[in-house]
């Protein structure tokens, strides 16, 4: 499943379920959460931009694929992330599994923070991916550069490899 959205504040994909507001730490029930699923789950971030080479006036994509490396399911991931500096957003797309999300952005062609939710949970060795596309206003020699970091309701036994970083330089 799929959404985009151009511009600014929340947008919310077709099928979104609410939270039943039930404790979700592991632990609280023999080593289960409230879902009743594995006290922790490994999340794995990387940024991956579409193109090396960019100059003013250019699009480019940034993916950011969410890996659930387990053992157990990740339950309610989020993404952290910004409109690099040297840019302005454009729109955002999330796909994956399940694919319930909402994301809050800046304006069309604003700049700031962007928070996506992934509102369920994420099996083992299944993939969540935001896709964030932003227009470059950076003249030539400018390095643009993007970070990102996620986490989730369900601890996260390894936070080493929660975060990315990727650079690029306008040509």
């Amino acid at each position: 499943m799929e959404f985009c959205r151009r511009g600014g504040g929340k947008f919310f994909f077709a099928h979104h379920r609410g939270r039943s507001g039930l404790h979700r730490r592991a632990g609280a029930n023999g080593g289960l959460d409230a879902y009743g699923l594995g006290p922790e789950a490994d999340l794995f971030l990387r940024v991956q931009p579409s193109t090396t080479t960019v100059h003013q006036g250019d699009l480019i994509t940034y993916a950011f694929p969410i890996w659930d490396l387990g053992p157990g399911n990740a339950v309610h991931e989020v993404l952290n992330t910004q409109v690099p500096e040297g840019t302005t957003f454009d729109y955002i797309r999330i796909s994956g599994t399940p694919g319930l999300g909402t994301c809050t952005t800046p304006p069309y062609q604003g700049t700031g923070q962007i928070v996506c939710h992934e509102n369920s949970s994420m099996a083992p060795n299944t993939t969540w991916t935001v896709r964030l596309t932003v227009k470059v206003t950076a003249p030539s020699g400018t390095v643009i550069t993007e970070n990102a970091a996620t986490l989730a309701d369900t601890p996260d036994p390894n936070l080493a490899n929660n975060t990315a970083t990727v650079s690029t330089t306008v040509q």
